[in-house]
């Protein structure tokens, strides 16, 4: 079956778990895998069906498309020696296919046909045992998995209430074919649906009942047995030694998550993009951050520049023209010009020194100048200046590639990231798309020409509007006519994938031949009001010349573009305005100077001229009614210097406007007429509260857009602390009268609230607040909060290192040790941790290759706490521990070689990593026990401390890196072999040392991942009456406390005896480097969950409308917390049946209460009641205001008084509770 393949899709038969949010995705179950590789087997119904040894590396993800994705099984005889193969068993890989991955394996294992070997009766007899419920359909969904009726064959699922993990169910076979066209099925013999309510069962032995041990979605990852018998008239499957983990990634792999709910948000206020004119917009964007500043670098390389082409003119004689390529013969006559022009002292960028530039000092200070920016690290564009200038003469004659120069080591890809004053464009670019993507989030963007995604970067950094967002936009298409830059592209912005992200430049329509032809094409591609954002070179630099005029793209113009392809921005408006293009909105320059500026972001926007006929003839469009309404009589309304600015703005620009007193709107018809208020910029209009305070025409106004959304309702807010002059103001209004409220403008509003700041309009959009959310999260679910950054040791946090269920052990943390909060035993001591170690098992656990372990087992410290029955120890004892949780060195050493190995005086040992603390230790044990010791190491500085400070021959160590030691050690022992050898190695390298094993020797493995992984062992050295035996010391701590004590005091017996040496230190330096060039976190912690805030029992509480429903119950949570003074506020006062309750309850429970009858509003009844009160009452330290009154209505229906019941409560009532609880 090697070449067979299937794809499989979306609507296909197979089984789908589908996790909730953020993890949507189709994930065939771990059953298919199986089901596949029995499907290869013959099929035979009286017989047993076996798998062993399945692993599942990765789920396979089902694309909700079309295409699906294509598998490729894979089946053969498993090999059983060097020469045979086994007839029953099969070994079998599943693979997948998918166009982000390529191939990769998701299944493998080995299957079989055999007959029964289970007693399945009584396997059947106890499954119909009375066990208890398990779980519902509720309680799947809770955890993320929701199974279509495929999957729902499961039935009856019941847990042994005496071993709860023990469950049961029976497995009804359902219609597999009902969502098949025509019902057609292909014959098999398991369909992978019913296969998977068999691995179902794995929820509730994991979960218990309900599944409230469970918060993830899991999913199998391994089995060590799966059998099918389907010889009885009720078959039975039996499932083994399986193993599972929680749902993340996208691409199947499997790592647990907890995921954050997000319920806080926040406004974000940017200013308007289609509000702010050309000035204004030019000043936000020079206001960017500029992380480059360097005109003095500028002015250095023009002076190179030109040192390079004075140098190729001499070089290169004119004679030579005729031979080179048509765009470098042009290149050449321009570099002649160009020096023309210095020699006549009429170049703009010119010193002094430029025409000195043959002196024998000028020539030595550029020579220095050179070696300086070609050696430079950083310096980018001076590099990629010397290196393209020195090779002009190679790149005339055709015997150097100019692309391949700049292409060489990604030089053109940084240049274009740091080149001079670059960043400075980025970062303006940056500033201006998001300021886009914040008013519109849902935009296409199409990038041309992104070449090496220079101008990408800042882009999409821009797109997510700050770090830790998510990306504002649709789609994104990455465009350029070169395949390199498209794999670079996919490199870079891999996480961009999600948003369409495809090929495409910035700094490159300028290498087209016609730039009216191409603007066109351009303008074509964009909406009417799309925005064009160029970024282009507008003043010619001479070491963008000599770099890029060697590239047949500087010279392809052919629409009378001279002396290269570069226009200035006059030349830019006439072509834009030409082809489609407003006025530019921006032209911000990298730097001021227009001598030393390189590079301009221009930004203009795509129009589409509408023509308003009328009687067939073109007519100015209508301009609608306009009335403006100020505050007082119209003799105060001539003072409002804003509304009469305005209002001969617009009579200016003919448009039908009238200014009347709020008070006379009645009396005119207002209908399909524009409505411009100034009444709450003099005083306040709604319920005579201070609009600056509480802004209730802003609630008012949102109110009114909610309940109409055709209603075109928008609100400007004017900085009342930075005020604007009156011709400021009125040309903000007029702008967004302009964009919002003028004939044939979208009646659908995408902002209708507005605040001005810096004389800029701005507006808001919703952004996630993380710290309010973490706020909540670590007051309900801390250990779900990401992990921080944070020093390992404080002094106040005992700290545990958690790791990671996989092998992604980026998720490795230190976390708070809950166990130190708890009282000890009476045979337990605690003990200050001084000093541990770390061997090869712990860094191996701690990078993810060894899984379900803690590091750590032994340390040294003194005692701080002891248990009743702990009567032999002290406080203050010094003491060496061997337990779980720390990092066992000598112990280790002790039980292998004398305990297992059974040494005797005399006998050859090999260690393997001698240098790590285990076997630092088994060296000090072999040598004192009289052993002949031969060692590998993994680095010089390992073997340097193996010869110096622990004394072994040079003759007698070797390298692990390879198994050149093999022949050496047999050369050494006369063929011999070794008697004993301590082995961490894996794979080839353990295959080869087995075979050096002596007869009667002892192969001792220390490696836990061999045996985790299930590595095959190689047979013909047990021939010879070897032994090999694998040691695991903390399965030995599990099992067998007693014997795990005797060796431990054993092993400390020997070494107190015999004085052994302290291990030597190795310098392992940051954490990251301890798995071996695995990218580990360093010392990231859970934040702690934080002290909940404790009524104080001395304080006052003030509750507000406190005696009924919500306030009942804060009340009550009060109370449980410590709180004994209380002060309720009331309209009614205690006269309802519940408040009368609540106030027995606070009585009863010597709870000091005091009930005030009266309504929060008034302000002057509230004070003199509690003036009294505070005179009795300990100070107020918290005040909950719950007063309200209900009145639901729509606006148009709301009489005035409702509206004022409505408001005095909330907003009156707060103000006065927080005026009279001031002090």
């Amino acid at each position: 079956m090697g070449d067979r393949g299937s794809v499989l899709d979306g609507t296909s038969s197979v089984g789908v778990t589908k996790p909730e949010s953020p993890l949507l995705r189709l994930l065939t179950p771990g059953s298919t895998p199986a089901a596949i590789a029995l499907g290869a087997k013959e099929s035979d119904i009286n017989l047993e069906y076996r798998l062993h040894e399945v692993s599942i590396k990765r789920a396979l993800v089902v694309p909700d498309t079309d295409e699906g994705v294509e598998t490729c099984p894979s089946m053969h005889p498993q090999s059983t020696s060097a020469v045979g193969s086994s007839d029953t068993w099969r070994e079998f890989r599943i693979f997948s296919y998918t166009t982000s991955a390529g191939w990769a394996e998701n299944c493998r294992g080995i299957v079989s046909i055999g007959t029964n070997q289970n007693d399945n009766q009584q396997l059947a007899a106890e499954c119909q045992d009375e066990w208890a419920d398990a779980h519902s359909p509720s309680s799947v969904s809770a955890i993320g998995l929701t199974y279509g009726p495929l999957f729902q064959g499961l039935k009856n699922i019941t847990v042994n209430p005496r071993v709860p993990s023990r469950v049961a169910g029976v497995a009804e076979v359902t219609n597999t074919r009902s969502g098949n066209p025509k019902e057609f099925e292909h014959e098999r013999l398991l369909h992978p649906a019913t296969l998977d309510n068999f691995l179902q069962l794995a929820l509730p032995a994991l979960g218990g009942v309900g599944l409230k041990k469970l918060s993830n979605a899991i999913v199998p990852t391994k089995s060590n047995v799966v059998a099918l018998d389907a010889n009885t008239s009720q078959p039975v499957a039996l499932l083994d030694g399986f193993k599972v983990v929680a749902i993340k990634s996208n691409d199947g792999s499997f790592v647990q998550e907890r995921t954050i709910v997000k319920h806080c948000y926040k406004p974000a206020w940017e200013p308007d993009v289609e509000l702010i004119d050309r000035a204004n917009l030019d000043r936000v964007l020079q206001a960017a951050p500029r992380p480059d500043d360097r005109p003095k670098t500028v002015r250095e390389l023009e002076l190179l520049a030109y040192y390079f082409i004075d140098t190729v003119l001499q070089d290169v004689d004119k004679v030579e023209v005729d031979n080179m390529l048509p765009h470098h013969q042009l290149f050449y006559k321009d570099l002649v010009r160009l020096r023309h022009d210095v020699v006549c002292k009429i170049h703009p960028q010119q010193t002094e020194e430029w025409q000195q530039l043959r002196g024998p000092q000028m020539t030595f200070k550029l020579e220095v100048l050179a070696e300086h920016y070609r050696n430079h690290e950083t310096a980018y564009d001076g590099k990629l200046l010397v290196r393209v200038g020195e090779a002009l003469p190679a790149v005339f004659r055709q015997e150097v590639e100019p692309l391949t120069l700049m292409t060489h080591e990604n030089m053109l890809e940084d240049y274009y990231t740091t080149a001079v004053c670059m960043p400075n464009t980025y970062a303006q670019i940056t500033r201006y798309i998001t300021m886009l993507s914040h008013k519109y989030p849902n935009l296409d963007f199409l990038e041309t020409g992104a070449g090496t995604g220079g101008a990408t970067v800042p882009t999409t950094e821009g797109l997510r509007g700050g770090e830790g967002h998510q990306a504002r936009l649709k789609s994104y298409t990455y465009t350029d006519i070169s395949s390199y830059f498209f794999e670079r592209a996919t490199e870079k912005f891999g996480d961009f994938a999600d948003h369409e992200l495809q090929e495409a430049r910035s700094n490159v329509l300028h290498a087209t031949s016609d730039m009216h032809r191409t603007m066109i094409h351009i303008r074509k591609l964009l909406r009417p009001g799309g925005k064009h954002i160029l970024l282009e070179m507008t003043n010619r630099l001479l070491a963008a010349s000599v770099i890029f005029g060697t590239l047949r793209g500087w010279w392809n113009a052919t629409d009378g573009r001279t002396g290269g392809p570069l226009l200035t921005e006059t030349q830019w408006q006439d072509v834009l305005h030409a082809t489609g293009f407003g006025t530019l909105q921006a032209s911000s320059p990298d730097v001021l100077d227009p001598l030393e500026e390189g590079t301009k972001l221009t930004i203009c926007e795509a129009i589409e001229p509408k023509i308003s006929l009328r009687n067939g003839r073109i007519a100015p469009p209508e301009s609608p009614r306009v009335f403006v309404a100020c505050a007082g009589s119209p003799v105060k309304m001539t003072r409002s210097t804003e509304a009469v600015a305005l209002l001969e703005k617009m009579q200016a620009s003919g448009i039908d406007i009238r200014m009347l007193p709020f008070n006379m709107l009645q009396k005119q018809d207002i209908s399909d007429a524009i409505y411009i208020s100034f009444v709450e910029l003099d005083e306040p209009l709604l319920a005579g509260i201070s609009s600056c305070i509480y802004q209730c025409i802003q609630g008012l106004a949102r109110s009114l857009r909610a309940e109409h959304e055709e209603f075109r309702c928008i609100t400007v807010d004017l900085d009342s602390k930075e005020k604007l002059l009156a011709c400021e103001v009125t040309e903000l209004l007029f702008r967004v009268y302009e964009e919002h409220l003028t004939c044939g403008k979208k009646a659908q509003l995408a902002d209708s609230e507005f605040v001005e700041q810096d004389g800029l309009l701005h507006v808001k959009c919703a952004i996630e607040d993380v710290e309010l959310n973490n706020f909540l999260i670590a007051r309900t679910d801390v250990a779900a909060l990401p992990p921080q950054l944070e020093k390992v040791f404080q002094m106040t946090r005992s700290l545990r290192l958690r790791l990671s269920d996989s092998r992604n052990h980026s998720s490795n943390v230190w976390e708070d040790n809950a166990a130190t909060s708890q009282p000890l035993k009476r045979t337990e001591v605690e003990i200050e941790v001084q000093a541990t170690s770390l061997d090869v098992t712990d860094v191996n656990i701690i990078s993810g290759i060894i899984t379900s372990h803690q590091p750590g087992r032994e340390c040294s410290g003194v005692v701080t706490k002891i248990g009743s029955e702990a009567v032999h120890l002290s406080v203050g004892d010094c003491v060496v521990a061997w337990t779980r949780d720390t990092f066992s060195t000598h112990a280790t050493a002790w039980y292998s070689l004398v305990h297992i190995a059974r040494f005797t005086a005399g006998e050859k040992v090999l260690i393997q990593e001698a240098a790590d603390p285990v076997g630092q230790a088994a060296i000090h044990i072999a040598s004192t026990l009289g052993a002949e010791i031969y060692v590998t190491a993994r680095s010089d500085e390992e073997t340097a401390i193996l010869s110096d400070k622990l004394r072994i021959p040079e003759s007698q160590m070797f390298s692990s890196q390879n198994t050149n030691f093999i022949s050496t050690l047999r050369r050494l022992t006369q063929g011999h072999g070794i008697d004993v050898i301590l082995s961490t190695s894996a794979g080839e390298t353990l295959q080869a040392t087995f075979s050096c094993v002596a007869p009667f020797g002892r192969f001792v493995d220390l490696g836990k991942s061999n045996a985790q992984n299930n590595e095959r062992l190689e047979m013909a050295p047990f021939a010879r009456s070897v032994s090999f035996i694998s040691i695991d010391m903390s399965f030995l701590y599990q099992k067998d406390i007693r014997l795990a004590g005797k060796i431990f005091q054993d092993a400390m017996n020997f070494v107190t005896e015999h004085e052994l040496k302290t291990c030597q230190h190795l310098h392992l330096g940051i954490w990251s480097k301890l798995g071996r060039g695995r990218s580990w976190q360093k010392p990231w912690s859970r934040p702690t969950s934080p002290t909940p805030s404790v009524p104080r029992p001395n304080a006052s509480y003030l509750l507000s409308d406190g005696l009924d429903g919500l306030g009942r119950s804060i009340s009550q949570y009060l109370v449980t917390h410590g709180a004994r003074n209380f002060i309720s506020l009331s309209r009614s006062g205690a006269s309802s049946a519940s408040a009368s309750s609540l106030i027995n309850f606070l009585n009863n429970s010597n709870i000091r209460t005091t009930v005030l009858n009266c309504d929060v509003s008034d302000s002057s009844t509230l004070s003199t009641l509690l003036a009294d009160t505070f005179k009795a009452f300990q100070s107020i330290k918290g005040v909950i205001q719950l007063a309200m009154s209900l009145n639901d209505s729509l606006f148009s229906n709301t009489t005035l008084q409702q509206w004022t019941n409505t408001i005095r409560p909330k907003v009156h009532g707060s103000k006065n509770l927080h005026e009279l609880t001031l002090n």
